[in-house]
């Protein structure tokens, strides 16, 4: 019962507050991957199986964005993971992932813009559950791919210390 317990105080840093997501990478989900954590409970390393890596994938700006939800049901609760990102392409190498990225269950490090690592999917993995393609009618209309994927996780999203240690993965 001691992890239901409120153990600290929550303070507002007092520094700049930047929304949307910068960055995203994005690896198959496989149950083996390890994930070392330091005494504050960051990620400091992640091991991965010797064929799997991380792909970082470009998206149009101010598209993307994740959400960790408490879901309430049945008197049960655990959380729910979105992420959404518009992806621009529409070329060969982005028609040749559509179906990988319909079929696969994924986890995903979304690096926000004030530079902060949030990994989500790491014990069930997150999988599409919208992947549409819009042209846009007029000049200047958003366009692409708009992707959309859902997970339920037992815990909340954890934070990586930084950047690097997704990055050395891709």
């Amino acid at each position: 019962m001691a992890k239901c317990q409120i153990n600290s105080s929550i303070t507002k840093s007092c520094d700049y507050n930047l929304s949307g997501i910068a960055r995203l990478y994005l690896t198959n989900f496989n149950e083996k991957s390890t994930y070392t954590t330091d005494a504050d409970g960051y990620i400091t390393d992640i091991t991965l199986e010797a064929t799997d890596k991380y792909f970082k994938f470009d998206f149009n700006n101010e598209t993307a964005f994740f959400q960790d939800d408490l879901v309430v049901s049945n008197g049960n609760k655990y959380r729910q993971i979105t992420v959404q990102a518009v992806i621009s392409n529409n070329d060969i190498d982005m028609l040749s992932q559509v179906t990988p990225l319909d079929l696969g269950k994924f986890t995903v490090v979304l690096v926000d813009k004030a530079g902060k690592c949030n990994l989500v999917g790491r014990i069930n993995g997150i999988e599409a559950t919208a992947n549409n393609y819009n042209s846009g009618s007029a000049v200047g209309d958003a366009q692409g791919w708009t992707v959309t994927m859902v997970g339920v996780e037992p815990e909340v999203h954890t934070l990586l210390i930084d950047e690097t240690v997704v990055s050395s993965l891709v």
